[in-house]
């Protein structure tokens, strides 16, 4: 029961202690249920001014259990409090103002604490409760609340031992205050002498440019160390070059694209002798890139000997035009401003030379992946009732090179994914994961002209990516299981692209490996033995390098490989072609073999097998095969029709050259 000398004061008879303190945050009471004795007793024990605070307090903070909802007048109730968390629950789902999962729940009340001796006199008893939530909900006012407040704090302060906020919020303020001050003070010094370091060490920070923008002086001065193709070094500026289109081309040593490009980007570079210069660029280190230039194999290289020099150690002109990809380049146009960023397939010599003569050109925005989708709504201010459900075929969309995903939108109750820029070759085999449509030796082209559809370089150098390279995309419901939506993108290929694929049973020859003859031993490697692939004399890895003949005379060999990984690599060959081979030798131990010097010669490979212990003939075998067409073919005209292995794969009775 309240006791009568309080409500002498307060005025107000009560049978919830709360009234005592004529108000409380609904969070506090929440939390503690309500105030106890001990806290009627501390907060009696003070002198009576502290304890009246009349007027300055809004009428609804006086009238104690009328002022509050419901659930905080009965929260002693379990079922109240069950109730309550309900219905917290129920008014978020119904929200419109959210997103459901996304956004934590909101306070259903929010009642600000008005007196700070409620708060501090049930911290006192309690121990709870802190400095945060009571700078949260308490609202500093002026008057007698503020006397009474710092009243009640400076007396618990000293009868319960307990740190009144303010005085923590002074003490923490002057130590953070000291300890601020001394950190900028060492720290301005610091930067002062860091500033002196990287001017001495010639470094300079420099925001990233974009299009349009114009490059800097310091960028222009800053030194920048090359390496020629002799292992040769020299240091160079931008300046040097003011005036004349600069073509930025970054690259690695390990990136086979960049190195692919270099013989093209340098011929652009000759047509504009006077006008263009061309500044690879690597972020590698000078000890790297020599070694790469000593012991590299890569055609495009040395086909650049006497030409060829770089920029390494090129982190600050990467970071002036920051990228996620390579290759990549940047142009800078004669007026000093930073033209175009792009790649190398989009810059042309009809392209180039509009930049030169400041005319107009065409190159497309480039785009490292597909964040959205490629078909999206016409009508955006109409409402969707449902997802929008499609799947779609389009040529070659300019600005991406070839990426690719996929995405399970449980939300919104969709499966997407896309396929940018593939050749039709790579698509027919994402939608028929066998890899038929890859292996030369396992697929049938029969068209008029078949090397047009081959898309790796050493095989076609002249593939027209904007010709016969296709974009897939699609929107499907998740209940359709990644079997029929490869399905339905196998059948949207063979109806929207022009071409008719399928797979077929066909008997075609093939190299069968058979157990290793008894008068000859095979040459077992130990595990110590590191796998390699030499074909023509030159390793095939990122970095290819010239290692020449094997110990055995033997131009192409491997070392240190299963006999299935040793077909596997022979059937994946990019130079050229044989008959699909097959291992029934039963070897699973490591192996070195060697091959011919023209590994694809079918007779000298069986040859020099056999004189290896191991035992190849040629058999024919009922096996899948991916036929493409641009036509309709059926099983009867396929049995009869006389086919002929080339380097692409199989195509009608005659060779395919270079052309």
């Amino acid at each position: 029961m309240p006791s009568a000398t309080v409500r002498e004061v307060v005025g107000v008879s009560s049978e919830y202690p709360r009234d005592l303190f004529d108000t409380g945050s609904g969070a506090v009471r929440e939390v503690f249920d309500c105030c106890s004795g001990s806290s009627r007793r501390t907060t009696e024990a003070h002198p009576r001014q502290y304890r009246s605070c009349p007027e300055p307090v809004p009428k609804r903070t006086r009238s104690a259990p009328e002022g509050h909802p419901n659930s905080t007048r009965r929260n002693g109730l379990v079922f109240y409090r069950f109730f309550d968390v309900l219905k917290a629950g129920i008014k978020y789902r119904c929200s419109k103002d959210v997103v459901l999962f996304t956004q934590p729940l909101r306070k259903i009340v929010e009642v600000p604490l008005m007196y700070r001796e409620c708060t501090v006199s049930v911290r006192g008893v309690y121990r709870k409760g802190t400095g945060d939530l009571l700078r949260s909900y308490w609202r500093p006012t002026t008057d007698l609340l503020n006397a009474c407040s710092s009243g009640v704090d400076q007396r618990h302060s000293n009868s319960r031992g307990i740190v009144g906020v303010e005085a923590m919020t002074n003490k923490v303020t002057l130590c953070l205050t000291g300890l601020l001050c001394f950190m900028l003070f060492n720290l301005s010094d610091a930067w002062a002498q860091s500033a002196e370091s990287r001017t001495a060490e010639g470094q300079i920070e420099i925001k990233p440019l974009q299009i349009g923008d114009t490059i800097p002086e310091e960028v222009w001065n800053m030194p920048l160390q090359t390496v020629k193709h002799g292992r040769e070094t020299k240091e160079i500026r931008l300046a040097d070059y003011r005036g004349k289109v600069i073509i930025l081309d970054y690259w690695a040593t390990w990136c086979k694209s960049c190195i692919n490009a270099m013989p093209k980007m340098h011929r652009l570079a000759i047509a504009y002798p006077d006008d263009v210069i061309l500044l690879p660029v690597t972020h590698e280190s000078t000890a790297v890139v020599k070694k790469f230039l000593e012991v590299t194999a890569s055609k495009q290289i040395k086909s650049l000997e006497g030409i060829f020099h770089t920029v390494v150690d090129g982190n600050m002109l990467k970071d002036i035009v920051p990228h996620q990809t390579l290759p990549h380049i940047a142009i800078i146009n004669g007026e000093g401003v930073l033209e175009q960023i792009t790649k190398p397939p989009y810059l042309s010599e009809e392209v180039l030379g509009q930049i030169v003569e400041k005319q107009d050109y065409y190159i497309p925005t480039y785009r490292a992946s597909l964040d959205t989708t490629l078909l999206s709504p016409t009508f955006n201010d109409i409402r969707q009732y449902e997802p929008y459900y499609y799947s779609t075929v389009t040529g070659c969309v300019d600005g991406f090179m070839f990426p690719h995903g996929k995405l399970r939108d449980t939300l919104a109750g969709i499966q997407k994914g896309h396929y940018i820029n593939f050749p039709i070759l790579q698509l027919f085999n994402t939608a028929n994961p066998t890899g038929l449509a890859l292996l030369p030796s396992r697929r049938l082209f029969l068209m008029d002209n078949p090397i047009a559809l081959e898309y790796h370089y050493k095989r076609n150098p002249h593939y027209n990516d904007r010709r016969f390279s296709y974009s897939y995309e699609y929107v499907l419901p998740l209940s359709i299981d990644p079997d029929e939506v490869r399905q339905r993108m196998w059948n949207d290929l063979n109806m929207f692209t022009g071409y008719r694929a399928q797979i077929v049973k066909m008997e075609i020859p093939c190299l069968v490996l058979k157990e290793v003859r008894d008068d000859y031993k095979i040459e077992r490697s130990d595990d110590t033995t590191k796998m390699m692939y030499v074909l023509n004399g030159i390793t095939q890895e990122r970095v290819p390098r010239d290692f020449g003949r094997s110990k055995d005379g033997f131009l192409s060999y491997m070392r240190g490989v299963t006999v299935k990984g040793m077909v596997w690599n022979l059937n994946r060959m990019t130079e050229g072609s044989l008959p699909f081979i097959i291992d029934e030798t039963g070897i699973d131990h490591n192996i070195n073999i060697g091959f011919p010097d023209n590994i694809f010669d079918c007779d000298a490979l069986i040859e020099t097998l056999r004189k290896q212990g191991i035992s190849a003939v040629i058999e024919k075998r009922n096996l899948d095969m991916f036929v493409i067409a641009d036509k309709s073919v059926g099983d009867v005209e396929l049995k009869d029709m006389p086919i002929k292995l080339t380097k692409i794969g199989y195509v009608m009775g005659k060779e395919v050259g270079d052309e």
